[in-house]
């Protein structure tokens, strides 16, 4: 199968560039298995790299091409082709106007939409949005199959209609993916689940390392957060405020907190919360296997579906006990309800041998993977679902 991929992110998930790209967490396993399959002993697939190698322009090593991993040596990375394929999966981008960042204005974006002026954008700006509807039109019209994979609930009606003549699916990361087609007011349109996906077998080989801890827990923070404050602030001032009254400057924030605000101004608002600059996904990794604990923060419309943001697989990855806000709709099938975090805590804590502990959170992990019997989370249910969408 010839197989494109839109995405605006790094294919190498352990370089230091500092960018809120959390497909980092999940994407090497997706890619990989796509590159690594094989059907009579023959690689089964030709993989399509077709925006922007961002690794090779920001991450370059001294001979100029992109620092990757073994197991992307078969990935096809020459923008500016189109190539025959037979798929092309989206992880879907939305405008940013904002400075620019990847569209001069929305009448920009009402051109791409309709096929129009996609050789250039007028801004100097980044080309991913311009280069999505770029790769939209020119393959829609080819006949293959689109898969818009929305991992931020950012799909319009708009962005649909300029679609309706091709042959396109939507994914969508939430439990109650029915809910978001109604809430989208989007009948018609065939809608499925795809999680962001962990490799079990990976999972099982981390498992062996942190047990190999044993009464070295070292969990440094008791509770830590990696997140851009993004519409997060009503469940911050909720659950996390009242837990850093216990735990006085014990609770860490890493993220665009700063950006905002001063320390000083953020002390006066959030008291006993220590906040740290944003940081990049290879340091956010090493970071977050000190915690104790973690939360994992929604905004509104994504507690209301079940939305689940990379944030949970990161916390499963690195073996963090998380909480989870009774706002968020089917909570009780992921982990721990969130109460009084306080409380929380103290249970995480008063559970004295490390290898419990770890059962805690391996606990946890399965019992997630595990929701509604069909191994969610599971890569090889992930590599299911996209070739049943690849070949309707």
């Amino acid at each position: 199968m010839k197989i494109g991929i839109s995405s605006w992110g790094f294919i190498n998930p352990s370089n230091g560039i500092d960018t809120p790209d959390g497909g980092r967490s999940h994407r090497r396993f997706w890619l990989r298995r796509l590159l690594e399959r094989e059907e009579n002993n023959k690689k089964a697939n030709e993989v399509w790299w077709m925006q922007e190698d961002r690794d090779r322009k920001e991450f370059p090593n001294e001979n100029g091409s992109g620092v990757y991993p073994d197991w992307a040596g078969n990935l096809i990375t020459n923008l500016g082709e189109f190539p025959e394929l037979d798929v092309v999966l989206f992880e879907w981008r939305w405008p940013i106007p904002t400075d620019c960042r990847n569209c001069l204005n929305m009448d920009e974006v009402k051109k791409w939409r309709a096929g129009d002026q996609l050789g250039y954008s007028l801004g100097a700006c980044d080309q991913d949005l311009r280069r999505q509807w770029e790769l939209i039109h020119h393959y829609g019209k080819a006949g293959a199959k689109l898969i818009f994979w929305d991992k931020d609930m950012k799909l319009t009606p708009e962005d649909l209609l300029a679609c309706r003549d091709y042959n396109f699916e939507i994914c969508v990361s939430a439990i109650d993916h029915l809910l978001v087609k109604k809430e989208m007011n989007m009948s018609g349109v065939r809608f499925n689940q795809l999680f962001t996906p962990l490799d079990f077998k990976e999972l099982a080989n981390r498992d062996h390392e942190f047990a190999g801890l044993k009464g070295n827990w070292n969990r440094s923070h008791r509770l830590g957060y990696v997140g851009n404050n993004y519409e997060r602030d009503t469940q911050f001032n909720k659950y996390i405020l009242p837990a850093a009254q216990t735990f006085n400057n014990q609770i860490h924030v890493w993220g665009n907190w700063l950006k905002y605000r001063t320390a000083d101004v953020l002390s006066d608002v959030y008291p006993n919360v220590k906040f740290h600059e944003r940081i990049n996904f290879a340091k956010a990794e090493e970071i977050m296997q000190g915690f104790g604990s973690t939360i994992i923060l929604s905004k509104d419309n994504y507690s209301k579906v079940g939305f689940c943001a990379a944030r949970i697989t990161e916390a499963i990855w690195n073996h963090i006990p998380m909480f989870i806000p009774k706002e968020f709709e089917y909570s009780e099938q992921l982990c721990q309800n969130t109460g009084d975090v306080g409380e929380l805590i103290k249970f995480i804590e008063s559970i004295e041998n490390s290898e419990m502990k770890l059962m805690y959170s391996i606990y946890q992990k399965k019992y997630f993977m595990d929701m509604n019997q069909d191994n969610t989370f599971n890569l090889d249910v992930w590599e299911k679902k996209f070739y049943k969408m690849a070949k309707s």
